[in-house]
């Protein structure tokens, strides 16, 4: 029985104590919550004080940037009617005034002319745009390449010396040209082939030109093969499909000389093309 009484007060004790705990801790949680409010409400009137006085600042910089400008207007102004006085104050004599209305005139002109060639330029592309023509893609070749060192045709033909890329009487393709070819072919065919032009062309043409050392066959064969030479090299690294469509190869032997037979220019390499409306005439 003194047992039992004995638990039961342990138990009384123990349930006092965690009662007394728990109190506590609900105490303790209370005054930290109200130590966070009060915290938080400081913060706050804080925090619109800031923003009052960043607006109110906000408010004197625009009055600030906007009574600068009216300044700075009202300054402008001025200088306008102090150069229109000093303008009136000189004195210039009959000589100079139509000196200076010729000068007036001859600028108005400059910038009609200006104007004018604007409107050639533009009306030139839309005419190329409807009706392309050889000589005005001719002209936009050279006026691409200019800054170049290529040799550059009227008619927009890329032109090399034969003996620049073969030896004499071989058609096999020079080993330390191969690098400038393929340099030199790549820049032209890439203007070539952009859209705007590119789908204007009918074809690309390599044309192979020899001179009047042989017989009409014999030079017929070389130049010939050295045509094949030329395209079979280019098909190796420009491998556009559009190019590989238009590109056609032959040998002229020396039906064309540009010079006397015994001038060595005659041997030569031409790049040209045909425009898509102008190939149906030349055939």
């Amino acid at each position: 029985m003194k047992t039992d009484d004995l638990d039961l007060k342990a138990k009384d004790v123990f349930w006092f104590h965690y009662t007394s705990l728990i109190g506590g801790l609900f105490f303790i949680c209370l005054l930290l919550v109200g130590i966070v409010a009060l915290k938080y409400s400081f913060f706050q009137d804080e925090l619109h004080k800031k923003e009052k006085e960043l607006t109110q600042k906000e408010q004197e910089l625009t009055q600030n940037f906007e009574n600068l400008q009216i300044q700075n207007e009202a300054l402008a102004a001025l200088s306008l009617k102090v150069q229109k006085e000093q303008n009136n104050t000189i004195n210039f004599s009959s000589k100079e005034r139509e000196i200076l209305a010729f000068l007036y005139q001859l600028r108005q002109k400059n910038k009609e002319l200006v104007e004018l060639e604007l409107e050639k330029q533009a009306l030139e592309a839309k005419l190329f745009e409807l009706k392309p023509s050889k000589g005005a893609l001719a002209q936009k070749i050279k006026e691409h390449f200019k800054d170049s060192n290529l040799s550059i045709s009227d008619d927009g033909s890329l032109v090399f010396a034969s003996n620049s890329f073969f030896d004499k009487d071989s058609f096999v393709l020079k080993n330390k040209a191969k690098a400038e070819f393929r340099e030199i072919l790549s820049a032209y065919f890439d203007f070539l082939l952009q859209d705007e032009i590119g789908k204007k062309l009918d074809n690309i043409i390599i044309k192979v030109h020899a001179d009047k050392q042989g017989s009409f066959i014999y030079n017929l064969d070389l130049s010939q093969k050295r045509a094949f030479e030329l395209a079979s090299f280019i098909y190796t690294f420009y491998k556009d499909p559009k190019l590989l469509q238009k590109l056609v190869a032959g040998g002229k032997s020396f039906s064309s000389p540009l010079f006397d037979e015994s001038n060595a220019l005659n041997e030569r390499i031409e790049i040209t093309f045909t425009i898509a409306d102008e190939s149906q005439q030349e055939k």
